[in-house]
């Protein structure tokens, strides 16, 4: 996503329908991996464990918090193991969050809209 926002999104010559056309296969990708969420999740929990210990906190992530039967200031997702949790508690509501920000920031109804900024007289 990196590339897409520093190189394409904010350069002085920016083109938005080709950033458009660029979120919309970005978009098609991500919805690609929705379902093989565990493979995905196993890859996220992997990468967050080396990390987690270099920093010494390894244990937060093999372990998941406590469930209990009423939950108020947290997510309480019930699962028979971490990655499972975790696949429930946050890597679906983010790629779900992704997915409906980049479709409503780059809706088919705004590709118009787009193409008007070729009007402007920089880019004639």
């Amino acid at each position: 996503m990196n590339p897409l926002s520093t190189y394409l999104l904010q350069s002085v010559a920016l083109d938005v329908v080709k950033s458009s056309e660029h979120v919309k296969r970005i978009l098609l990708l991500i919805k690609n991996h929705r379902p093989n969420l565990g493979k995905v999740t196993d890859e996220i929990i992997k990468e967050a464990t080396a990390v987690a210990e270099k920093v010494g906190l390894e244990e937060h992530i093999s372990s998941m918090p406590r469930i209990t039967g009423k939950q108020r200031h947290r997510s309480n997702h019930p699962a028979e193991s971490p990655p499972e949790y975790w696949k429930r508690s946050l890597v679906i509501p983010y790629l779900d969050s992704i997915i409906t920000s980049l479709e409503v920031r780059f809706a088919e109804e705004n590709t118009p809209s787009f193409v008007l900024s070729k009007l402007h007289p920089a880019h004639m």
